[in-house]
C-alpha cells in the first residue's frame, strides 16, 4: 500500500519514502525494483531537503504511543491503511482511540482490498469512521 501511495503522489510532487518499519521492506522493493521516488530509512531523513513536497513513512504495523504522538504531531496528515476485515477493523480502533486520546484529528483512515460487490464489506467498515474514511 505504501508503495502504490508514494508511486501516486509523486506523479504530483516529488516524494521520499522513509522506511521505518523494522523490517525494512520498503527498502528492499527498492533495492530490487525500479521505484519512481526515492526510498531512505528514518536515520538518512534529517539529510532530506526541505523543498520536497511529500514525505511517506512507512512504519511498523503498530507504533507505540510515543512514536504515534510523534507522527501525529509531526505530519500534516495521517493516513491509515486497513482492510475490511475484522482483526484489521480491531487493530484500527486501537490506534484510532490512541490518536483521539492525543487530541489529534489530523488524520484519515483509507481501506485498501475491499472486495467487490455483492460484498459490503467495505461500507460496512466505512460506517465506523464515516467522516474520515476512503474506500481503495
Amino acid at each position: 500500500m505504501r508503495l502504490h501511495f508514494a508511486t501516486y503522489l509523486n506523479t504530483l510532487a516529488p516524494t521520499v519514502l522513509i522506511d521505518g518499519d523494522p523490517n525494512r521492506s520498503a527498502s528492499a522493493w527498492a533495492r530490487h525494483g525500479n521505484l519512481p521516488f526515492k526510498v531512505v530509512d528514518e536515520r538518512q531523513a534529517a539529510k532530506l531537503p526541505a523543498s520536497l513536497e511529500h514525505l511517506v513513512f512507512d512504519t511498523k504495523a503498530r507504533p507505540e504511543q510515543d512514536d504515534l504522538k510523534a507522527l501525529a504531531e509531526g505530519c500534516d496528515m495521517l493516513i491509515i491503511p486497513t482492510t475490511p476485515d475484522a482483526l484489521a477493523l480491531d487493530a484500527l480502533m486501537l490506534t484510532v482511540n490512541a490518536l483521539q486520546a492525543l487530541g489529534t484529528e489530523t488524520y484519515r483512515i483509507l481501506i485498501t482490498m475491499v472486495p467487490p460487490r455483492p460484498s459490503r464489506d467495505g461500507d460496512e467498515a466505512r460506517l465506523f469512521w464515516p467522516s474520515n474514511t476512503y474506500l481503495f
